[in-house]
């Protein structure tokens, strides 16, 4: 499964920050603008610089602009969910929500942070992937 797959599958099992009986619908359906976070994954073939006299330091590059774009990208995820996550918390609040306010609240309180620990797991492997890459692109450098 690829990171995307799985930030998806996170995303998707717990995208209940308003609950089924809700006063209202949340504007932001799914995160699409944030990216593909299988950065690694849409790189070129690491040995892609091996004919270049700056192979290493290409390659060591590479493997830094792939980390900080799994960043941005985790960033990004965070930053949905935690305006989704307001959203529904408005949700909560408004007069004709049919539940518990607070029971609500603190159940968005939990689905953000479970999401927040999906997307800090994706990304950890995702930044492993970035040095995989760099591992594989090294040794195809010509001494």
């Amino acid at each position: 499964m690829t990171a995307r797959e799985s930030l998806a599958a996170v995303a998707l099992s717990l995208v209940l920050f308003a609950p089924v009986a809700r006063a209202f619908d949340l504007p932001f359906q799914e995160p699409i603008a944030c990216g593909d976070p299988d950065i690694s994954g849409n790189m070129e073939s690491p040995s892609s610089f091996a004919s270049s006299p700056k192979c290493e330091s290409l390659c060591k590059n590479a493997v830094s602009d792939c980390k900080k774009l799994v960043k941005r990208i985790a960033d990004c995820y965070v930053a949905y969910w935690k305006t989704t996550a307001a959203y529904g918390n408005r949700n909560c609040r408004e007069p004709d929500y049919p539940g518990d306010s607070e029971t609500c609240r603190r159940n968005n309180a939990q689905r953000l942070h479970d999401i927040k620990d999906g997307i800090e797991l994706e990304t950890s492997l995702e930044l492993s992937q970035c040095e995989s890459w760099g591992d594989a692109c090294r040794p195809s450098c010509k001494k």
